[in-house]
């Protein structure tokens, strides 16, 4: 494979051993996708080019700050067996990324002598080189033993540190290929959780008078919002989960299948979120909670009763009067429900609208200016009295044509007991 060319217009020995080597190990890579396997075919060929006994690749943990041997070729085999990144030649070259040649390593102090002791195998003479790529570390190449009983000299020394050179070149790019697969991998399950908490969000319908809609600041909401009809009535709830990501959507989708289950099997508001809470805590979400709003609305009675468990005011319109309701109840999450005091509003809504939203509206930018509670309620006072879902665009159609900001996840929940 790695035989040098003998007509007049031969490539330099380097480039044409850099070339060949990598060629041979992407399609090793690419057929197997285990680089590992794909090293056990190139150290053979390395030992093969300086004509060395044995011979091994040491790839650093830097976990356990060791450089564990991964592939190996010789008489016995030390796979799995270890050095310690700070001692013997292989630590020594893989921090100083010089490479070292051992005429003597019986009496070399420098040399490790303990996988010898270990295995029986006598090391006379060693090359070392380090398997690096500009900043990135793999390891050493290590060849044992010059075969015919002679020492490895500055020409072997060369040939190594051109394969090593051309190994590393190749681990390079299969990290690199391992990475864009992964990338694609996570950006395809994101996309696919996106959709899933997308179709998990019920839909406004103009008839209902309740509506709501979640605009999230990245890919995965940590906010949401539900409305569940049971018989004549309307059960909501609106939360927001500390955290962005994976992790946060996760716990949304418990906290939204939580509220489903106990809303329908009839719940109080109290007991829902005092459920829910208990539920949090039983699986263990450690530094995460969730701000909730959790309630039922009553068409025929144009009444809401509701808790509000830490997720900041809501917004209570009458004409044009705008009421600021504070929360009065600490996040889910945080503390058991037995310490918790869940004391629940009731509302009259006739003639009136709820808002209920998340800091991402609330704390919102509009000309470099934050909104604030009270910059949400006089804007609440332009707003047309429409059906829920048409008060909703009307507010969420601000954030989506720039003319108010936010970084956060901007959800809106609102219930309209007008008609």
């Amino acid at each position: 494979m790695f035989m040098r060319k003998s007509t007049a217009e031969e490539k330099p020995l380097a480039e044409e051993i850099e070339h060949d080597f990598l060629t041979m190990m992407m399609r090793h890579f690419s057929e197997t996708g285990d680089a590992v396997a794909a090293l056990e075919w190139a150290l053979p060929h390395v030992l093969e080019r300086v004509s060395a006994e044995a011979g091994a690749l040491f790839l650093h943990d830097p976990d356990r700050a060791v450089l564990n041997c991964a592939v190996c070729v010789g008489p016995v085999d030390i796979r799995g067996m270890s050095v310690p990144d700070t001692q013997g030649i292989v630590g020594q070259v893989f921090h100083s990324n010089r490479p070292h040649l051992v005429a003597d390593a019986v009496s070399d102090k420098r040399h490790w002598k303990a996988i010898d002791k270990k295995t029986g195998f006598k090391t006379l003479s060693l090359v070392t080189v380090a398997v690096s790529f500009k900043d990135q570390r793999f390891g050493c190449l290590q060849a044992v033993n010059k075969r015919g009983g002679e020492f490895f000299g500055e020409a072997d020394l060369a040939t190594l540190r051109q394969l090593a050179s051309a190994l590393a070149l190749a681990m390079t790019n299969a990290r690199l290929v391992e990475q864009a697969l992964h990338d694609r991998m996570l950006k395809r399950d994101l996309k696919q959780a996106e959709e899933s908490q997308t179709m998990m969000l019920p839909v406004s319908a103009t008839e209902t008078p309740l509506a709501g809609m979640v605009i999230p600041a990245r890919q995965l909401s940590g906010d949401f919002f539900d409305i569940v009809r049971v018989d004549d009535r309307y059960a909501f709830c609106q939360g927001d989960v500390t955290g962005k990501g994976i992790a946060a959507a996760l716990l949304m989708a418990q906290a939204m299948t939580m509220f489903r289950i106990f809303a329908r099997e009839g719940h109080t508001a109290t007991e829902i979120a005092r459920r829910i809470n208990d539920s949090l805590l039983d699986f263990g979400t450690e530094d995460r909670f969730i701000s909730l709003v959790a309630g039922w609305f009553d068409p025929e009675k144009r009444q809401v009763v509701m808790v509000n468990c830490g997720h900041g005011p809501v917004f209570l319109r009458h004409e044009n009067l705008v009421d600021i309701l504070d929360a009065e109840i600490i996040p889910l999450g945080i503390l058991p429900s037995a310490e918790i005091r869940f004391d629940e509003i009731t509302l009259d809504m006739k003639d009136r609208c709820l808002y209920i939203a998340t800091d991402g509206i609330t704390e919102s930018v509009a000309q470099r200016r934050e909104l604030g509670c009270r910059g949400f309620a006089a804007l609440l006072k332009k707003i047309r009295p429409d059906e829920a879902a048409a008060q909703v665009g009307q507010i969420m159609k601000l954030f989506r044509s720039k003319q108010l900001e936010t970084h956060d996840d901007a959800t809106l929940l609102v219930i309209n007991g007008m008609t």
